[in-house]
């Protein structure tokens, strides 16, 4: 049996491998459609990607925000290790900006973490969704708020509000 190369899911001891390059921005030149021109030519910006991090020499008003990737759950848990009071803040158990980190909602409970689904490419868990606040971090924008809630049970997988809710 291969050996699984270990991953950051909260509420798992285990540290990631998993890389991300993230666009935070549509890019300028193309606007979002990877293409330098009527011919099709691919964009020299970009290089295809219609994203982009190089959005120097451009005005606030004349760049957008890159759209949240499907992956990326819709808003931070009630449990979210990036609220204010979490378990995981100030500790190593919460990753910065550099690292990705998944949450654990949908994952099954085994001892005292959660574990990735059966799938894994390269160190990224497969069907895994990314942090909402993790997401915030690492694209600049504001982490969460309100203040860090247990869900009441030593299940959190089960107790937690459901992905897409802010309790």
């Amino acid at each position: 049996m291969p050996e699984i190369p270990p991953i950051r899911i909260c509420g798992g001891p285990i540290p990631n491998t998993a890389k991300a390059t993230i666009y935070a921005y549509v890019c300028p030149y193309c606007d979002g459609s990877g293409q330098w021109n009527e011919d099709g030519e691919r964009c020299m910006n970009c290089h295809g990607y219609g994203l982009t991090n190089d959005v120097r020499g451009w005005e606030d008003g004349e760049i957008k925000r890159a759209p949240v990737p499907p992956a990326v759950m819709r808003q931070p848990c009630v449990d979210c290790a990036y609220r204010p009071g979490s378990p995981e803040e100030d500790t190593s158990a919460r990753p910065g900006a550099a690292q990705p980190f998944f949450c654990h909602h949908g994952m099954f409970r085994v001892g005292d973490g959660y574990v990735a689904p059966a799938m894994l490419d390269d160190g990224t868990a497969l069907g895994a969704m990314v942090c909402a606040g993790w997401w915030a971090l690492a694209t600049g924008n504001p982490l969460p708020e309100r203040a860090f809630r247990d869900p009441g049970g030593s299940d959190r997988s089960v107790d937690a509000a459901p992905a897409g809710t802010e309790a």
